[in-house]
């Protein structure tokens, strides 16, 4: 994009402050002073104004025409050897300054397709930097939907294990139950025993071994009862066994859920990393870009 240059009216209003301080205006001097502009249209204009400025006539003081054909011979022997020295000081002066001012120019290119590179490299640096933040929003979203997930399945296996205790507790209190339902079934088994023996001892008596049959078959009947209650419980021990084995399988699926939500989250986390370190490899080219051209720096800082 090309520059805009300075106007005529712009170096008059330099040169008229860099006299005001009784210093003589310079092209170097009137660039400090406006802050910007190219060293050969400021040469342009500072010589458009000296060619303007009007020339001092001193007062003619009346002398002898010998005198002053003398004095004008002298003089103009003395202008002449001084025109021709200045005139071979000012071509070796202009030679420089134009080799300066050429030099100067290819600078400035050099400095305007840095600024444009810089610019280039800022501005990717700064959308790398907008990614990586929208990417670790993402990642800390994602961290605390999962951290979420994670605390509603600890509640829910609590609630597992809570059940999965009350379901143990009930087993126990059925194991119980089946081990007096057994011990009573023992003794009405002994008792059975000794009234057979006794039915063996008593045939004599048969009113009395009929009496003590009967109350045996009433005994028999009470145990044939318990023994169906025992059947029944045994039944009952099984289904709450298979629902907490049920329960079990539900709380592992659910914890290998967990066990995968926990290798996405850090799948995510290792690719942040690997742009952190892109993005750092820029910046250190940014700097190492800048380094190189020191001369660049101070131009852009004046």
């Amino acid at each position: 994009m090309a520059r805009t240059g300075i106007t005529f009216e712009q170096v008059v209003e330099a040169i008229q402050v860099i006299k005001s301080r009784d210093e003589n205006p310079t092209v170097e001097r009137i660039r400090l002073e406006l802050g910007t502009g190219s060293p050969n249209t400021i040469l342009k204009h500072l010589n458009k104004w000296k060619a303007e400025q009007p020339v001092a006539q001193a007062k003619a003081v009346e002398l002898p025409q010998a005198i002053k054909q003398a004095i004008d011979n002298v003089i103009q022997s003395e202008v002449n050897s001084v025109k021709e020295t200045l005139k071979q000081e000012i071509s070796d002066a202009e030679s420089n300054l134009q080799s300066l001012l050429d030099s100067f120019d290819e600078l400035q290119e050099q400095n305007d397709l840095l600024d444009e590179s810089n610019k280039s490299l800022i501005s990717e640096n700064n959308s790398l930097t907008t990614k990586i933040q929208e990417r670790d929003n993402t990642i800390q979203s994602l961290k605390d939907e999962h951290q979420k997930t994670v605390e509603k399945l600890q509640e829910q296996l609590k609630a597992e294990q809570e059940k999965t205790k009350q379901l143990a507790v009930e087993l126990g209190q059925e194991q119980l139950k089946t081990e007096q339902v057994q011990s009573t079934l023992t003794a009405n088994q002994s008792q059975i025993e000794a009234l057979n023996n006794k039915l063996e001892q008593s045939q004599s008596a048969f009113k009395h071994s009929n009496k003590l049959l009967a109350d045996s078959d009433k005994q028999l009947a009470v145990a044939n009862s318990k023994m169906e209650s025992l059947a029944n419980n045994e039944s009952k021990l099984n289904a709450l066994v298979e629902k907490l084995e049920s329960h079990l399988e539900k709380a592992s699926e659910k914890i290998d859920l967990l066990q995968s939500q926990v290798a996405n989250v850090k799948a995510l986390e290792a690719t942040n990393t690997a742009q952190h370190n892109h993005l750092k490899d820029l910046e250190n080219q940014l700097a190492r870009a800048l380094n190189n051209n020191p001369k660049q720096t101070k131009i852009k800082e004046k």
